[in-house]
């Protein structure tokens, strides 16, 4: 299942066991279905780290727990958590899940390869006459 994270496309999975921080004002429940608040997390704040999820169609509810073991909840949306916290932690999005397990066919390892060998010769050709020509002005 995936979600939008800030305009990002990320699986479910990559979010569970991450910090999630307000991008927005999140309100936080002690159950998915409650109309009862508990606590407001101002924009910029830690909201909690992620224990699991509920779908309540057509809603995802991030469930995480208190430092006294009770289970509280903040619905998803868009926008309302921050996307570079998750970034920082190493939360990857979808396209860039099926980026890393894309095979590389053999012509962009020999791409890869020649690049990385021509780099440094073109630095060392650009030297050599830079200080050739710096010599012929003296």
């Amino acid at each position: 299942m995936n979600i939008k994270i800030q305009g990002q496309i990320v699986p479910v999975s990559q979010v569970v066991g991450k910090s999630l921080f307000a991008g927005q004002q999140i309100k936080l429940y002690r159950r998915p279905d409650s109309a009862e608040v508990v606590y407001t997390v101002p924009a910029g704040k830690h909201v909690g780290t992620v224990y699991s999820y509920i779908v309540r169609t057509p809603d995802l509810w991030w469930m995480f727990y208190d430092q006294n073991g009770k289970a509280y909840y903040a619905k998803h949306a868009d926008n309302a958590f921050s996307w570079q916290a998750l970034q920082q932690q190493g939360t990857k999005t979808t396209q860039d899940i099926v980026k890393e397990q894309t095979p590389k066919t053999a012509l962009d390892s020999v791409l890869e390869t020649a690049s990385n060998l021509i780099k440094p010769a073109v630095i060392a050709i650009a030297a050599y006459y830079a200080i050739k020509a710096f010599q012929s002005e003296k």
